[in-house]
């Protein structure tokens, strides 16, 4: 589904404060892979996966991009303004002016002005994310990503020098909790690559299923089909696992939080 999406600019004086708060809940990294998970589960065909990235600059303003599930770029990226009008909130991209008024703890599109598609449209933003709306009446459930940090090691398959270690170390890899992906090993570091994927999983009603904080495991040669995994609590800070050949930790970030 092709993207229009507007992004914030924060003047230098002080904004109004239901501006201050859409610019607050815009910043950070959504993704549809529960949802396009789950149509698939239920036979249905699934949503084309979509990362898309709104941070937020030195200056104030934002920049969106839309991204794998690595974290790297995959189109230009865009910036745009965000301004209060009476009761409703305007985010503007080029000629195109979204206006959004707040209903409970989210902001629901309420109109357009000037010369705006129709396609991937922000239909409502929320603390726990985003609803793109298309032509077609479909909906896109792009939930809002916490960021984790890990690290892995990997042990070598290549012959190892006297006194050096068998195992790889990598500290401070950057995934998110909405299918974020990172990857250790390989190249010239004489071990297998391993990568790391995480979900925050919820499953839907009937289903009894206890929501679960997921780190899957994947081999460069099968990226789609875990080879193990585990889970824990969605509340929890951290969680690992040991494989004998690669072993990961994972920490949730909070606001304050540095590093693993």
């Amino acid at each position: 589904m092709r993207m229009i999406l507007a992004t914030a600019v924060m003047g230098s004086m002080a904004a109004p404060a239901i501006a201050h708060d859409f610019a607050d809940l815009l910043a950070g990294t959504y993704t549809n892979t529960e949802q396009s998970y789950f149509q698939g589960e239920a036979g249905e065909e699934p949503d084309r996966w979509l990362g898309v990235s709104i941070a937020r600059n030195d200056d104030g303003s934002f920049t969106l991009q839309r991204v794998d599930a690595f974290g790297e770029g995959q189109a230009e990226p865009h910036g745009g303004s965000v301004d209060n009008r009476g009761e409703l909130t305007a985010l503007t991209i080029d000629d195109c002016a979204r206006l959004f008024a707040a209903e409970g703890e989210d902001f629901v599109l309420q109109s357009s002005e000037g010369e705006c598609g129709d396609q991937g449209v922000i239909s409502r933003l929320g603390p726990n994310g985003m609803t793109l709306s298309g032509p077609d009446d479909r909906h896109l459930d792009m939930r809002r990503a916490r960021p984790v940090s890990c690290w892995i090691s990997v042990r070598k398959t290549d012959p190892v020098p006297e006194g050096e270690s068998e195992w790889t170390f990598d500290n401070g890899l950057m995934m998110h909790d909405q299918g974020g992906r990172i990857r250790a090993g390989g190249g010239e570091s004489g071990a297998p690559v391993a990568i790391a994927r995480m979900r925050n999983v919820v499953w839907p009603a009937p289903s009894r299923n206890r929501p679960s904080l997921v780190l899957y495991i994947h081999t460069e040669d099968d990226p789609d089909r875990a080879v193990s995994y585990s889970w824990a609590d969605p509340s929890a800070d951290r969680i690992g696992i040991n494989l004998r050949w690669m072993q990961a930790s994972c920490t949730v970030q909070s606001e304050e939080d540095g590093g693993s």
